[in-house]
């Protein structure tokens, strides 16, 4: 592997955590959106990761497509909420706090690992060009 490609391999890694971040935080940003009973909620958004292969095996990776988990959404009994039926409930979208904090944890540590090794590779890059000078 020469550094070029360690530095494409980096930065498409680092280019694909970066939207798994932004994925993770646009759910927690709307898990506390509520819509009328009968309406469709927020849908969790979910990156899917694979990998680019242009001749050899593991040359980067890529955001294959961002899917959209279910919209039903959950019943939930809030009264005072202007949009409330008679029965007092709205619907919540259905995500998890905490499988998003975790996600958004392995996508920083991912997104580190990525460009310590852009960094290690760019003054692997500036060394062999002062060779010689």
């Amino acid at each position: 592997m020469s550094m070029f490609q360690a530095l494409s391999i980096s930065g498409s890694g680092a280019e694909a955590m970066q939207t798994w971040i932004d994925t993770s935080a646009g759910n927690v940003a709307n898990m506390n959106d509520t819509v009328a009973v009968g309406k469709p909620a927020y849908g969790a958004q979910t990156p899917f990761l694979s990998p680019i292969a242009t001749g050899g095996a593991g040359e980067a990776v890529q955001v294959a497509r961002i899917t959209i988990r279910t919209t039903k959404g959950i019943v939930t009994y809030q009264p005072t909420n202007p949009i409330a039926n008679t029965q007092g409930d709205v619907i919540v979208p259905n995500v998890d706090l905490a499988s998003q904090l975790v996600g958004m944890l392995q996508a920083q540590e991912g997104y580190q690992a990525d460009t310590a090794m852009m960094q290690k590779a760019m003054a692997a890059y500036t060394a062999g060009l002062t060779i010689g000078s």
